[in-house]
């Protein structure tokens, strides 16, 4: 099973690039160790680069813990389960973050097959343009037999490359009797075209010419035309203008309609003839306060028995010694657990989403499948561990009852010795079966003790291998190395703070 583990582990360091992926034997150091946890929350969230800037184990000890705090703060914001303390992160082994690799490789984003597709898309755009390109256009069944004559043409349209039979194919393809039967709207009356322009350069053709009765009859006669069009003007701004208004007047009844559907017909009747319904109007508002008070005073009724209830329940919490709460802060935690609710759907709705247009094709598909297999094995395990304990425990049942069944027995042997001892040879055999029982329960009890000190031992075997896995050699090694580090940079600093400040002390700063 941890192999299985950690082969997934393994082929997530190749999909992630690693530098020691193409190892042949990784034994998880902690320069790996520290490189696999940088690559996988770069590949998670991007913006993280800035707060860690190289993958490289940082070879300074301050740089060393700075980094591995803001691994396991980024860790804990993720809800990463495991231990993902800073100290476990720079001297922990496999085995001690194994877990924590299986949960941080499951919150990496499925979205390594894209990259192939996304480095050259120029090339995949070319090979479907020439594909397109190749395929002939579509003619359907009934025009095959028709022949290739060309049709009228727009000037810019090429007529050699253009088959008729393809606009055939095009009007079926576009026909459909819903669109064939939509109502064609109503046309726009024209506005009249307007006279005055032409009158007026008629007046001054006329007032250039020469005077004559028929031409000042004709020009009088224009001018009324222009007066008329100019009042015609007027008059269909002043039309145009009416119209606006009597749309607005109509939007304006049209809601006030909407509005006073919304009330009861009867109180508009009422206020339609307040003078002749008015004592009509005042004896539903009395109704109406009569009843506002009825229920006011019902109110207060049922929150006075509420508040005794409630009372009477943290009383009994209180002589019970259990802790209460405002019923604020219960309804504020409701209401807190359902906005975590709904952001949690939004979050399942966004992953089924993306684990569909990923599709199955993905390589983290076989990750998923195997971590499936993991857990089916744990849990027949956990099945095959039960069986072994409820077996146990039948044998345990069965053991007692046969000890029971060899008390009884041999007290019934003992009573009929009993009986018969009339002889000393008689007594000298009760004694011996005495001796018997007596040596019998014995082994019984040493028998029972032995199991249980080979069910300790075996447990005691089983944590000294786990403790043994855990290396804490290796890890107490590392930070003794670590400590002697930080006591030399130490020396150090302390070494050139007395260079620039001679009477610097020590002890008097930390005091």
């Amino acid at each position: 099973m941890e192999k299985d583990v950690d082969g997934s582990i393994i082929e997530t360091c190749k999909l992630l690039e690693c530098t020691f992926a193409n190892e042949e034997d990784i034994e998880f150091d902690n320069t790996q160790i520290f490189e696999f946890f940088v690559k996988c929350i770069w590949r998670i969230d991007g913006e993280t680069e800035n707060r860690l800037p190289s993958y490289v184990f940082p070879r300074h000890i301050t740089e060393r813990l700075k980094q591995a705090t803001i691994i396991s703060k980024i860790l804990e914001s993720w809800k990463i389960y495991g231990d993902i303390s800073f100290h476990n992160i720079l001297y922990g082994s496999i085995n001690t973050l194994r877990q924590v690799f299986v949960e941080l490789i499951k919150k990496i984003p499925r979205e390594f097959d894209a990259i192939e597709i996304e480095e050259r898309p120029n090339e995949l755009i070319e090979i479907a343009r020439n594909a397109l390109k190749s395929e002939s256009d579509l003619v359907p069944f009934i025009c095959r037999n028709s022949t290739y004559e060309p049709e009228i043409f727009h000037i810019n349209s090429n007529c050699q490359s253009y088959d008729p039979r393809t606009w055939i194919s095009t009007i079926f393809e576009d026909f459909s009797p819903s669109s064939s039967l939509k109502p064609l709207k109503p046309s726009i009356p024209f506005k009249p075209k307007s006279l005055f322009k032409s009158t007026v350069s008629n007046l001054e053709v006329l007032e250039n010419t020469n005077s004559d009765p028929q031409v000042e009859e004709y020009r009088l006669k224009l001018k009324e035309v222009s007066d008329l069009e100019l009042k015609y003007q007027e008059k269909f701004e002043e039309y145009e203008n009416s119209q606006k208004e009597l749309a607005k007047l109509q939007e304006s009844n049209d809601n006030l309609r909407n509005n006073i559907g919304k009330y009861d017909p009867m109180y508009i009747e009422i206020l339609q003839d307040i003078e002749g319904n008015g004592e009509i109007l005042m004896n539903k508002i009395l109704s109406l306060n009569e009843r506002m008070e009825k229920d006011a005073q019902q109110g207060l009724e049922h929150k006075s028995k509420l508040n005794e209830e409630l009372e009477e329940i943290r009383k009994e919490c209180l002589e019970k010694g259990v802790a209460t709460r405002s019923l604020s802060e219960i309804i504020d935690e409701t209401e807190k657990l359902k906005e975590q609710i709904e952001i949690d759907e939004i979050l399942i709705e966004k992953l089924k989403k993306k684990i569909e247009k990923n599709g199955a094709h993905n390589k983290f598909s076989l990750l998923e499948k195997r971590c499936t297999d993991v857990e089916n094995m744990i849990e027949k395990q956990e099945k095959y561990m039960k069986n072994i304990i409820e077996e146990l425990q039948e044998v345990e049942k069965k053991q007692e009852r046969e000890y029971d069944i060899i008390d009884r027995s041999f007290t019934i042997i003992l009573n009929t010795l009993i009986r018969s001892s009339e002889t000393n040879r008689v007594r000298k055999h009760i004694q011996a079966f005495l001796n018997i029982h007596m040596i019998s329960s014995d082994i019984v009890e040493c028998i029972k003790k032995s199991s249980k000190l080979k069910l300790d031992t075996e447990k005691l075997y089983e944590e000294i291998t786990v403790e043994e896995r855990k290396d804490y050699d290796k890890q107490r090694r590392l930070i003794e190395n670590d400590i002697t580090e930080i006591e030399n940079e130490n020396a150090q600093l302390i070494d050139k703070i007395r260079k620039m400040d001679p009477n610097f002390n020590l002890d008097s700063v930390l005091h």
